[in-house]
């Protein structure tokens, strides 16, 4: 079976129990990538990536690698480095020494101590949707945050 055969699975990260999941296509350390990745299924780069990136399983980010490309996943994993524009189906985990640069849409966030984020971030329940400027559209009798705190803490804290 060809498809069979181009099945491999990546090195598991030390600690992790995650990485259990099949990976069905890999970049390697020491490889650089410069293209369109669309794919069904589970992507783990330990290399470089440079272009695009859309699958509807987990993309694994290994630490070391570098991504400079727009993503598309159902799951984001990362202890590398990513630039660009990020969009996560579900979750995004970024995990030391992860560091992302770029815009990020994803409706659940887990950070580490130590990653460095910069740029914005977006979580709505729905990312396509963030991506089309929801959080530019809040309805205008929407809570600032120093109105929901207000609503929450006490009027007299003594």
């Amino acid at each position: 079976n060809p498809q069979h055969a181009q099945t491999q699975h990546a090195p598991s990260s030390a600690g992790s129990t995650e990485t259990n999941e099949n990976v069905q296509a890999y970049i390697g350390r020491g490889v650089h990538f410069k293209g369109r990745i669309i794919y069904s299924g589970n992507i783990r780069i330990d290399g470089g990536m440079e272009g695009e990136i859309h699958t509807d399983g987990c993309l694994w980010i290994g630490e070391g690698a570098v991504v400079n490309a727009t993503v598309s996943a159902r799951t984001i994993v990362s202890m590398g480095t990513m630039a660009g524009d990020i969009t996560a189906e579900e979750t995004v985990q970024l995990r030391p020494p992860a560091v992302l640069n770029g815009t990020l849409a994803t409706p659940l966030l887990s950070m580490g101590e130590g990653v460095l984020l910069n740029g914005r971030v977006t979580m709505a329940p729905n990312p396509v949707a963030a991506s089309f400027g929801y959080p530019d559209k809040v309805p205008s009798e929407a809570l600032t945050s120093a109105e929901v705190l207000h609503e929450l803490l006490p009027a007299d804290p003594s």
